[in-house]
Parts: C-alpha cells; structure tokens; sequence
C-alpha cells in the first residue's frame, strides 16, 4: 500500500471529522477568552553602570555585565526582595505568590534589566514593578553596606586616633618652639603622624567612593506605568492556537482512523483489496428508478470467452455476501435479451447446514428462460443454454462439489459495503489464483439490498447455441 495515496484517501474521507475539529478548537478558544480573567503586565527598566570596568577592556566589562545580571536577576526575585514588596502592600500579599506575578529578565540590549509584574489591573502590575526595583535597589545597598561597613569603621577608627595623636605631637612641638627647645624627636614623630594621617584620610575617601559606586551600580531608568490592553487572555493568539491545535488533532485522527480501520467502505478499497480497476457499486443508485448495471457486468464479464457455454462465477468474500440473489438477478438481466441463463446457486447458510452432524445440502440449479419463467434443475451439465452462472461461497468455506469440477476462468467477487473486512477480500482472490481464476470485477453490495427492477423481457426468435456464444465473443 503506497503511503501518499492511503494518507490523502484518509484526509479527503475524514475532511467532516478535520474541518469539526478546527472549528471546534477555534470556537473553544475563543470562549475561553471571554472566561478567563484578565492579565494586566507592567515593566520596570533598571540600568547598570559599568563605568568603573569599561577602562579595563571590552571582554572583561562584557564578563561584569554578565555577572552582574546574572546577579540582580537572582536578587530581584529574592524572598528579602519580595517581602520588603509585601510590606508596602495591602494584607493579603505572600511572597511565595508575588513571585509567580514577578519576572526579572535581560533585555536584547546589556547593562540592563527588565522587571515584569503581572496582576489583575493595570495600576497594581505598574505599581508592583515600581515597588520591586525600589526593593531591589535598596537591597542592593543594603549587601554593599553589610560587605564593606566593617573595613569603612575600622578606618574611621584609625583616623579618629591618627587625629588624636597628631594634635597631642603638635601641642608638644608648639610648647617646646615657645621655650626655645629644639627636640629633633618630636618633629620626626610629628611628621610620621601627618604622613600616616595623610594616607588613612586618602584610603578612606576611595573606600567611600568604591562604596558609593558599588552601592550605586542599579537605578532606575524608566518607571513602569499602567499599561492599556492586556496581555492575557489574547483572542488573535488564543484562536490561531486553537485552530492549529484543532488541525493537527484532526489530520492525527484521520489518519490513525485510516490506519485502523479493517472493512471496505469504499470502491477505492474494494478495488486495493481485490487488485481490480473495475469496482460497482451496488449500495446507490447510479439512475434513479433504473435497475442495476448487470448488463455491462455479464459483457465485461463474459468478453472472449474461454469455454462454450460462456461461464462466470460469482464468489462471495464472506458467508454473508448475497451471492445467490446476485446470480439470480444477473440471470434474469440476461434471459431479458433471449437467453437461456443456468444459475447454480450455492448452498443457503441460514439453513443450518454447516454443522458437524448435518451433511450440507447440494447446490440447487435454476434455468432462466428468456420469456422470465424459471425452473429447477438438480443436475446437467448446462449444453443447451447460453450462459452458465455459479454462485459460490468463499472457496475455503464452500461445502458444495463446486470446486470439484471445472470452474470459469474468470470470476465476480461480491462483498458487503461497511461489513466485510480487507483480509477476507484479499484471501479469497489469493485463493482464486491457486485454482487460475481471475478477478475481472468486483461488486459492493448494500447492507441491505433491496430486489432491483426486471429488465422487460425482448421476445426474440430463438437462436442457435453457438450463434449466441459468437454474439457474446463479439
């Protein structure tokens, strides 16, 4: 079986199921819209300075401006961050839910963050935007403190006792300058205190200023505002989605419909399953009121016959196929044009005839005249008329002497619309071809057949055997 032509079999015949589906998806998409409750987003942008590492080199300010972020991000949504954010807000706010409403990201440009808050209403995702960067820049400071306060104290405390020290030397200097002494000790110890206090003041003010940078590295560039729409639910993205989603749920259960289903529905089946173009369909009316085209069937059928009579054998795929009301109907479509038409019907399944004690019955014959009468033949060998029909049931299960015989080189399978399965089709002809009969045309029958309308009956002069089988070769 080609994949191509089964997977666009499969989507022409479930293009209801595909099309039900989209538009199912697409509809439902769109009333979950208009259920589900809106979700305002805000943004807050932060800058990051980076001047005191943009004098040491591209790649090492590029490595500060990736571990800084890093840092921030993890920071912004911090539980220290997040409850000092509670604090300033109404009761009821928990940090372990404000931080499913908060998002600290990077945006395409460096050297800056973006903090996104989610709520209900315009004004609380703004003001919840705003509140985290303020929570974060000042936890920021707070770190700096805490890292750099104790090595700050301990040089103040330095250059308070520095300060102390050099007064008391200056006091002595004055004092001995007034009485005249000259203490080269004093100076050289005043000197050093200077010297000393000179470098501790200096220490301190880079250390404040290295404070002040690092405690100022995060401000604020741009404060969130209420934003207008929301984004959240989306009727354009939630219905594209749902008829995507609707789409591919289809087209999957076309085709796993196509994969798993194992009994003929259509001629396209009929016509795979028994390896034949020529496929009728019994379960319409091809014209209305009109009857079924056996004509064309018997022509087709019977075109170039191999033996006189002209034989045809008509094989059911199942027990269930209506092989003898087929053969009968064709027989009478025929005597319809001035044939004698031998029927030899196969034997009746719903006579209980198949079980072990019962030996099955003997296929019945029926003669066709062309003026429509019928009668009952049980034996003969078929010499004086123009066409031989055997009705057969499938040829493993068939009890008759059928297959004992000489059969037709050609044969007409018949299988039920909707109830016979691939597998029985395809076992039937694989044993036809054992025996050398082959499949010319294969019939759908309905699930339930109505008696189709006689042909009227053409008075004909009566002809010669073998002038019928020439008419017929013709």
């Amino acid at each position: 079986m080609s994949t191509l032509p089964t997977i666009g079999r499969a989507l022409r015949s479930k293009l209801w199921l595909i099309l039900l589906l989209t538009v199912a998806s697409g509809v439902a998409a769109y009333e979950a819209t208009l259920v589900r409750p809106q979700v305002y987003e805000a943004s807050t942008l932060l800058s990051i300075d980076e001047s005191q590492t943009s004098s040491q080199g591209f790649d090492v300010a590029m490595q500060a401006d990736q571990f800084l972020a890093q840092r921030f991000i993890s920071l912004g949504t911090s539980r220290e961050v997040l409850q000092a954010v509670c604090a300033r807000e109404p009761s009821g706010c928990n940090p372990v839910t404000l931080a499913r409403q908060i998002r600290v990201t990077t945006p395409q440009s460096t050297a800056q963050l973006l903090i996104i808050a989610d709520a209900s209403s315009p004004s609380t995702a703004a003001r919840l935007a705003n509140e985290v960067a303020t929570a974060l820049i000042a936890r920021n400071r707070s770190q700096v403190d805490q890292q750099m306060g104790p090595q700050l104290t301990l040089l103040q405390n330095q250059l308070q006792t520095l300060s102390a020290q050099l007064s008391q030397a200056t006091q002595l200097a004055v004092a001995d300058e007034r009485a005249g002494k000259s203490n080269a000790t004093e100076v050289a110890q005043l000197s050093f205190l200077q010297a000393q206090y000179s470098s501790t003041f200096q220490r301190l003010q880079d250390f404040e200023v290295q404070r002040s940078q690092r405690a100022d590295v995060i401000s604020v560039e741009q404060r969130a505002v209420p934003p207008r729409t929301p984004v959240d639910p989306d009727p354009v993205r939630y219905v594209l989605v749902g008829l995507a989603a609707g789409l591919v749920t289809g087209v999957l259960l076309a085709l796993l419909a196509e994969g798993l289903r194992t009994r003929i529905k259509r001629t396209s089946d009929m016509a795979e399953a028994a390896g034949t173009d020529v496929v009728l369909d019994f379960s319409r009316d091809l014209v209305p009121g009109a009857g079924r085209p056996y004509a064309f069937l018997a022509n087709l059928s019977l075109a170039e016959p191999a033996q006189h009579p002209p034989a045809l054998l008509l094989v059911g795929a199942t027990l269930g196929e209506r092989v003898n009301d087929v053969g009968s109907e064709l027989a009478n479509s025929v005597a319809a044009s001035g044939r004698r038409v031998l029927v030899r019907l196969a034997p009746s399944t719903k006579r209980g005839g198949w079980g072990r004690r019962t030996p099955p019955p003997a296929a019945s014959s029926v003669l066709v005249e062309p003026n429509g009468s019928t009668g009952r033949r049980a034996s003969g060998s078929g010499e004086d008329v123009d066409l031989v029909i055997h009705c057969s049931l499938p040829p493993m299960l068939d009890p008759s002497s059928t297959w004992l015989g000489s059969t037709p080189d050609r044969a007409i399978l018949l299988a039920t619309k909707g109830v016979t399965r691939f597998g029985n089709v395809r076992r039937t002809v694989e044993m036809l071809d054992r025996v050398g009969v082959r499949v010319v045309a294969s019939v759908m029958l309905p699930f339930r057949m109505k008696p189709g309308p006689t042909a009227p009956v053409q008075n004909l002069p009566r002809e010669p055997a073998s002038a019928v089988a020439t008419a017929l070769e013709r």
